[in-house]
């Protein structure tokens, strides 16, 4: 027996091989398949004794990534997510599988039913694998989605940070979820005032059924070093 996991409609054989990356667990085959319409199918087969969660995501050890930026005085209280933190979340959740009329639903690298920004049924507007969002439909939700997570981390952090710090926050919670961003080491460093600390803890949350995905860490080296307020305006996890 077998799992498979696939994202259609890509545009270019180019964004298929950055899709393809993501996929990639040790030995796991990640075919790219051309369709008859031009768009690319990236498909992973996953043994039947890999666990693939919804949209959990176990933790591995993480290597320090530098000091953290001190939190900026008096930003207590509510905040909303930023253009760095709005920029950061697009580059990893393309709107993806374009058809006619607008983007249908497509299965993510794990599995979970997504459209849109990165949107799935787990918050705010439900939707099933036949649906099709307009390009306005999916900006909308992806407001909703961002407000749901700028409560969480509203809530859930009981130190004032700056601007950079909450974009990261939201980033990370809304990937992985306001529960484990609320039961996380990162969290409890952070609300400690340990943020060199917290910022080493995103690496860890870089795993799909304890297997470390690319694309799980490109995006966590991304979130910590905007967490830190490095540059890294081509979301590579690197600093410029």
């Amino acid at each position: 027996m077998s799992q498979i996991v696939e994202i259609q409609g890509l545009a270019s054989q180019a964004e298929a091989q950055q899709r393809a990356e993501d996929f990639m667990i040790d030995d796991v085959p990640v075919n790219i398949i051309q369709a008859p319409d031009g768009t690319f199918t990236v498909r992973a087969t996953y043994p039947d004794d890999v666990h693939i969660p919804g949209a959990v995501f176990s933790q591995s050890p993480s290597t320090p990534s530098g000091p953290a930026a001190p939190p900026a005085a008096g930003t207590s209280g509510a905040k909303k997510i930023g253009a760095k933190g709005i920029a950061l979340v697009k580059a990893f959740e393309g709107c993806l599988r374009p058809v006619a009329g607008g983007f249908q639903a497509y299965l993510d690298p794990i599995g979970v039913l997504t459209i849109g920004w990165g949107h799935t049924n787990h918050n705010g507007r439900k939707f099933d694998s036949s649906a099709v969002w307009t390009q306005a439909e999916c900006d909308a939700e992806f407001l909703n989605d961002m407000a749901v997570f700028e409560n969480a981390v509203n809530n859930l952090v009981k130190v004032p940070i700056n601007q950079d710090q909450f974009d990261a926050l939201v980033s990370f919670s809304f990937n992985v979820g306001a529960a484990n961003l609320g039961g996380s080491t990162l969290l409890r460093k952070l609300n400690a005032g340990d943020f060199t600390g917290a910022a080493q803890e995103f690496q860890r949350w870089n795993k799909a059924g304890g297997k470390p995905l690319p694309g799980l860490t490109r995006r966590r080296a991304c979130e910590a070093l905007l967490f830190q307020s490095i540059p890294d305006k081509n979301f590579d996890g690197v600093p410029d």
